[in-house]
């Protein structure tokens, strides 16, 4: 189950990301790009082109390419594959930067692999806020 970490537990603990994120997949062979490539399984299973069969990650390549232009809107490294729910906000996060720093500034959805930021978090009220586990 993904929850809320903090920094401090990372530093802590090291196995705690390996245990956070998985393992490191790969090497990935990315077009455009001179080194092989590696991921972390939560980060592949929560970017929205890649999937997992029989053990192994589908369009991972693709993933990582993509990654490599975007941004994340929290560190502002890139490699941020993790992007906001709503179709047209440009807001990408890294999993590791959208669970260190939590609700209400990115809510993730696990049931559907689903990041919401905080300017699309809709209310407690709302409807799809029950189904986000808001």
């Amino acid at each position: 189950m993904l929850q809320k970490v903090g920094l401090a537990d990372l530093r802590s603990s090291p196995e705690g990301l390996v245990r956070l994120l998985g393992k490191l997949r790969g090497p990935f062979v990315v077009r455009g790009q001179s080194e092989e490539c590696f991921a972390h399984d939560q980060c592949l299973l929560w970017t929205p082109e890649c999937f997992e069969v029989n053990g192994q990650f589908r369009n991972a390549e693709k993933a990582i390419a993509r990654g490599a232009k975007q941004r994340c809107a929290l560190c502002r490294r890139e490699g941020a594959t993790l992007g906001c729910h709503v179709r047209k906000c440009r807001r990408s996060f890294h999993v590791l930067c959208a669970l260190v720093v939590g609700p209400p500034t990115c809510t993730l959805d696990p049931k559907r692999f689903l990041l919401s930021c905080s300017e699309h978090t809709p209310p407690a009220s709302h409807p799809v806020a029950t189904a986000l586990g808001v």
